[in-house]
């Protein structure tokens, strides 16, 4: 936070905690917000190796909650693949590579986003946690951006997750 002192005829810079709000228990039922499920990938396909038949290729897998699965689960439009291209990779260099993406994709699956007077109330950097019953999700997220609008029944506040802002 930045403010003018006159009298010093400087700017100060005031840093404030992160506020964790996850405790709170905000619920689908009594604030307006949105719990986004996206469909990420699932399966990762790690080539190394060799060339044609001979070359090393490893698969990876996660279930519709995104753990890690010892084989395919998901099928049809459910099914998401991204291939992992290094060619000179061993096996087990292919295996902690799709093991790292699979965790980094992972924490990406939900987000949510207020869409509530409520939401004003936090700032960029609070910790926020939403429960949809209805749904049976849950999602623990960080604003990433504020934005305030001048209406004429008085000033709106919206805020946005980071993976609504990019």
């Amino acid at each position: 936070m930045f403010r003018y002192d006159g009298s010093i005829r400087k700017c100060l810079v005031y840093a404030t905690a992160r506020g964790d709000y996850v405790d709170d228990g905000i619920d689908g039922d009594s604030v307006r917000f949105k719990i986004r499920d996206q469909r990420l990938t699932n399966h990762w396909l790690g080539l190394g190796k060799g060339e044609g038949a001979a070359r090393i290729a490893v698969n990876g897998y996660a279930d519709a909650q995104g753990n890690k699965s010892l084989k395919q689960v998901l099928f049809g439009v459910r099914h998401i693949m991204e291939i992992y291209d290094s060619p000179s990779a061993e096996k087990e260099d292919l295996e902690e590579a799709i093991e790292k993406r699979r965790k980094e994709t992972q924490k990406k699956l939900l987000t949510c986003s207020l869409k509530d007077a409520t939401s004003g109330d936090y700032d960029i950097g609070d910790i926020v946690g939403g429960r949809s019953t209805q749904h049976k999700i849950s999602v623990v997220t960080e604003i990433a951006q504020k934005t305030a609008k001048v209406t004429p029944q008085g000033i709106v506040c919206t805020t946005k997750t980071a993976l609504e802002v990019s």
